[in-house]
């Protein structure tokens, strides 16, 4: 018995367009995952079609470039000025790496503030509301492809061949919300073929012979998701039988007129699956290396697919993690030649992602892809770069011998044994014999005792060199000027390690009250012990000032907890030696609140209707008030005011919810005007008002 090849394609009709709609804006975060139309199951790749997606669409959305998923992430913020349309549409390829199954489905990106650029209406699933909404028609349908394996031609009763639901993307997949139905389309030109509503898997209805290269078949999906609309979509199978041996449990053919044997029959089959089957590259993914700072044009490869000799396709290349390499390489859409477009910087952009796309010419067009990734090469093309160009630095005659006295570095922007950097000193001689440089950390040591009597500063030139090839090599240099001072080897010491100082925000700033007195000691003598205090840091708006000699902290400005609740000054002190040293300490200013706002309603007017066949205890509405203090000060309660005589409402004194006590009868009363009063909990209470309308209707 011959054995076939036997294949199952389903394309989604255009008279429904299949389509997702996701919604952003331009000021959605750089790096958000805005849709995620995974499919479950390993071994699928996916890719964004150039030749069927908008251009900026591929320019402020991408895929992972690994393609093992299909998280669709913003890449750059979104400009109104750029959208081609509105939504814009990116055509997410979805296929596994044994050629078998494939999927393709538009997804319409929707930037609510910009403007729509159609009129055009289509049935799309929203991803965040999960709502249709009537947007602009694109010329592009969703297409899903199975391929399955027979021994011959016939299909045995009620065989399960696959299910739909399996082609839905994770984001309406997983969406609690959304309940997806299946079912043959009353007017499918086939009826061999079943369909589980709830599972979406398809079988055949009973004994299925193939005797025609397709079978039809059209099929409705009703996609509800919340209040939304139900999306019917029609769906084809054609089936494609070739001869090939392979293992499936179906029916065997018993009559060998039932086999196709002719060589026109082989002919025709092979060039319709080839038309079917979207151009492979010889390889998933190609790494290559071009070297930095040469003028455009370098060829980098060609990059072809298997069969290019017998098959005409476009090549197209797409940059998928960082917009600057797009114009940075060309390829040649006729040969797949990949290169240069202009000078490369490594320490620009070190790495290069690209997709390679091969489209062919067929209507619809099928592409393949492969990843390419291109390492730029370093060049010694930088030499070593100083901290600084001049360092001072003062040092104790008592330095111990082998003590650190500074560290200077140098950095290199190139990289690998370019960007190695050795030390030396260039005037090592005489008086600087005393330092030494270690070459590889560029810390300066003693190497002899110092001894200010003799010598009271030095200059050293130090040279910074990388570890380049040797005609390259880049090198700098830098001047350290060291002074050697006498020894004052005690830094002043406070009475606290931190101070806390509570402050009420009425307090008046009119004469500088002293708040806080902060106090350190010097165990040296004379010059050395005397410490002058300084504020260093916290202190906003010259809030506060400190007695330079006492140490005395006061208050130079008016104080308020709504605007700062609290100020942290670093406090300095730093004695009279010479060269002097000081030492600094955290004072925390805690602005205590007093009740010195008034609450305030959002509006001085609460309007609501309500039906009188409501229960006891219907919420009409919520009267909220806020108040800028805290704690106590800004803990309001409310309560009602000038209410009608019998008044059928009653508020919650914390909450402000305004609900129904008892029936309510609009021939009794039909409107009720009353006011509420917010009081906040300080120990003198604020309060404020509004005015209430109720229409019992």
């Amino acid at each position: 018995m011959k054995s076939v090849l036997f294949f199952l394609w389903i394309y989604l009709k255009t008279t429904v367009i299949y389509g997702f709609e996701t919604k952003v804006n331009t000021l959605t975060p750089q790096g958000s995952i805005i849709f995620d139309g995974s499919l479950p199951g390993e071994g699928w790749f996916y890719s964004l079609n150039p030749v069927r997606s908008s251009s900026y669409g591929l320019e402020i959305v991408t895929l992972p470039s690994n393609g093992v998923n299909g998280t669709f992430m913003l890449h750059s913020r979104i400009k109104c000025s750029k959208l081609e349309q509105n939504p814009s549409v990116l055509v997410m390829e979805a296929r596994t790496g044994d050629g078998q199954r494939h999927a393709r489905f538009p997804l319409h990106v929707h930037v609510e503030d910009c403007p729509k650029t159609s009129s055009k209406h289509v049935n799309k699933v929203t991803t965040n509301s999960i709502h249709p909404l009537p947007l602009e028609k694109i010329s592009e349908n969703a297409v899903i492809s199975i391929q399955t394996k027979s021994l011959g031609t016939c299909l045995e009763s009620f065989k399960s061949l696959f299910s739909l639901r399996t082609f839905l993307p994770r984001s309406i997949r997983q969406n609690p919300e959304c309940i997806s139905t299946f079912n043959v389309a009353n007017d499918s030109p086939s009826r061999q073929f079943i369909i589980q509503s709830d599972s979406g898997e398809v079988s055949s209805a009973n004994l299925v012979c193939l005797h025609k290269p397709y079978v039809p078949l059209k099929a409705l999906l009703t996609l509800d998701c919340s209040t939304s609309q139900s999306i019917p979509l029609e769906l084809t199978i054609h089936v494609e039988i070739y001869g090939k041996d392979r293992p499936l449990h179906v029916t065997q053919l018993t009559q060998p007129s039932q086999v196709l044997t002719t060589r026109s029959s082989h002919t025709l089959l092979r060039k319709k699956r080839q038309s079917f089957m979207p151009p492979k590259f010889q390889n998933n993914l190609y790494v290559r290396n071009v070297a930095e700072e040469q003028s455009a044009g370098v060829v980098i490869d060609s990059f072809v697919i298997e069969d290019f000799e017998t098959r005409s396709v476009t090549y197209s290349l797409l940059a998928t993690r960082d917009g600057r390499s797009q114009d940075m390489f060309a390829i040649d859409p006729n040969s797949g030649q990949v290169t240069t477009a202009e000078r490369l910087d490594r320490e620009s952009i070190p790495v290069h992602y690209f997709t390679i796309y091969a489209s062919d010419n067929n209507n619809p067009r099928i592409s393949g892809q492969a990843a390419l990734t291109i390492y730029v090469d370093d060049i010694n093309d930088h030499p070593p770069v100083f901290e600084s160009l001049f360092y001072q630095h003062d040092v104790s005659e008592s330095l111990s011998l082998g003590a650190t006295v500074l560290t200077v570095r140098a950095s290199d922007g190139d990289t690998g044994s370019n960007a190695e950097i050795e030390y030396s000193i260039l005037n090592p001689s005489g008086p600087n014999e005393v330092f030494r440089i270690d070459p590889y950390t560029g810390s300066i040591i003693t190497r002899q005792k110092l001894d200010r009597e003799e010598e009271t500063s030095y200059t050293l030139q130090i040279l910074a060199s990388d570890k380049g090839p040797v005609p390259d090599r880049q090198t700098a240099s830098a001047i350290v000027e060291i002074t050697v001072t006498d020894e004052n080897d005690n830094k002043p010491q406070f009475t606290k390690s931190s101070y806390t100082v509570d402050v009420s925000e009425d307090i008046d700033p009119t004469g500088n009250p002293v708040i806080a007195e902060i106090v350190a000691s010097d165990k040296d003598e004379g010059a050395n012990a005397q410490i002058r205090y300084s504020i260093t840091g916290g202190n906003s708006y010259d809030t506060f000032s400190i007695d330079s000699s006492t140490g005395h902290l006061s208050l130079s400005m008016p104080l308020d907890y709504e605007q700062t609740e609290s100020y942290r000054l670093t406090v300095r002190a730093q004695d009279g030696g010479s060269p002097p040293k000081s030492n600094s300490t955290t004072v925390l200013i805690r602005v205590i609140d007093q009740n010195d706002n008034n609450p305030r309603f959002l509006t001085t007017l609460f309007q609501e209707a309500v039906l009188e066949d409501v229960d006891v205890g219907y919420v009409v509405m919520r009267v909220q008030a806020y108040d800028a203090d805290a704690g106590a000060n800004s803990a309001l309660l409310y309560s009602i005011t000038e209410a009608p005589a019998n008044m059928p409402l009653a508020i919650d004194r914390h909450t402000g919810i305004l609900s129904t006590s008892r029936q309510l009868d609009r021939e009794t009363n039909h409107r009720f005007n009353f006011k509420v009063e917010a009081k906040d909990q300080g120990d003198v209470p604020r309060t404020a008002t509004a005015t209430i309308e109720v229409i019992t209707k």
